[in-house]
């Protein structure tokens, strides 16, 4: 992990267990070498276009939900991110608590039961 992601893992590793990889080759080792993950958030402020590549990589190969960082003014990459494949994205600057709370959302939105999804909107 590089130094701007670190302090990000550090905030997340109270509440989840956190797995860094330093590199884009060593990134995508550990993803292969890893049982799915619950949730990913691709740092795309250090990984630029190649966590492009990285997510819709993911999205190919599993429905692990996926979080991208992005740095400040950098809505594009973010929207990039969102067509590849990302549930959700964060501009900097990142918030610890923020960025704690949409992992916990998109965690509760992926792993719903089937069956509450295909309850209608409105009950009358």
């Amino acid at each position: 992990e590089g130094t701007r992601t670190r302090p990000i893992l550090e905030s997340l590793e109270t509440n989840f267990e956190t797995i860094g990889a330093a590199g884009r080759q060593a990134r995508l080792r550990s993803l292969d070498s890893l049982e799915t993950p619950t949730l990913v958030v691709l740092d795309l402020r250090t990984l630029g276009r190649a966590g492009l590549r990285i997510c819709r990589r993911l999205r190919k190969e599993s429905p692990v939900p996926i979080i991208t960082l992005v740095g400040q003014g950098e809505d594009d990459m973010g929207i990039a991110g969102l067509e590849r494949g990302a549930d959700d994205y964060l501009t900097e600057p990142i918030h610890p608590a923020e960025l704690a709370a949409r992992v916990r959302a998109v965690i509760r939105r992926s792993y719903r039961p089937a069956s509450m999804w295909c309850q209608p909107a409105v009950q009358v």
